[in-house]
């Protein structure tokens, strides 16, 4: 009979911490007001994951902050902008460079997904182009710039290897917005 009540117990007590973290769950999920709520600090462009959030919310996984979202905030739709730009449909012979930049820099210059922008490689001439994807992770973003040109010297792949990208000015000295 020893046995059987220790084991009778264990149950319990695992039953027990099964229905305390269900009603954690459920009173998290009543205080966001229905809206998940950051698990940890989040910056500005970073892409939504599963882990990001303190239930899942299908409607926000694979977006991009609009804005920094402190630890235990609520993130609602508004909040986030699809990773991909809404750019003109792309032609049959587009270039696309991908350039990894320091997300401080990215948030210091405004580069948000279709901004105009230069692609600045060492000593070549700056190629104008628009981005169309920004992904940040671990203080480093990938961003994908359609060029609006391709010079001849664009094929040297090497001098995309040490690109810049920077603010392109619009046609009165302003830097462009998207």
């Amino acid at each position: 009979m020893g046995y059987r009540f220790v084991i009778a117990t264990r149950v319990l007590f695992v039953m027990l911490q099964l229905a305390a973290l269900v009603a954690f769950a459920v009173v998290g999920w009543i205080r966001s007001g229905g809206s998940p709520a950051a698990v940890g600090s989040l910056p500005a462009g970073h892409v939504l994951t599963a882990a990001d959030l303190n239930f899942d919310a299908k409607e926000l996984l694979g977006k991009q902050l609009r804005q920094p979202v402190g630890n235990g905030l609520k993130i609602t739709p508004e909040m986030v902008k699809d990773t991909l730009a809404s750019v003109a449909p792309l032609s049959t012979g587009t270039v696309a460079a991908v350039v990894l930049v320091n997300e401080g820099e990215v948030v210091q210059r405004s580069l948000d997904v279709g901004a105009a922008v230069s692609v600045e490689r060492n000593a070549l001439p700056a190629l104008p182009g628009k981005i169309l994807s920004r992904i940040c992770e671990k203080k480093r973003c990938t961003l994908v710039v359609v060029l609006d040109t391709l010079p001849k010297d664009a094929m040297d792949l090497t001098a995309f290897a040490t690109a810049d990208v920077q603010p392109r000015p619009a046609p009165g000295g302003a830097p462009a917005k998207p």
